[in-house]
């Protein structure tokens, strides 16, 4: 599968926040990789710039639901 886009996976972050307790974006990225079956290679991927995991970066801060 390939890294699902923004808005790809909002609804599913945002699931992930319903009982309304506070989430440090690493305590998201394992359970979102396993909604969208995401291998260990695409959650290491790295931006060219070497800026970090394009997953994690890009995919799971837009939008301000988590910091």
């Amino acid at each position: 599968m390939t890294i699902p886009r923004h808005n790809e996976i909002r609804v599913e972050a945002l699931t992930c926040l319903l009982d309304g307790e506070a989430r440090k974006l690493k305590e998201l990225v394992r359970p979102l990789a396993l909604i969208f079956q995401l291998s260990e290679e695409e959650l290491e991927h790295m931006y060219d710039s070497g800026n970090g995991p394009v997953f994690l970066v890009c995919r799971c801060t837009r939008g301000g639901a988590v910091q």
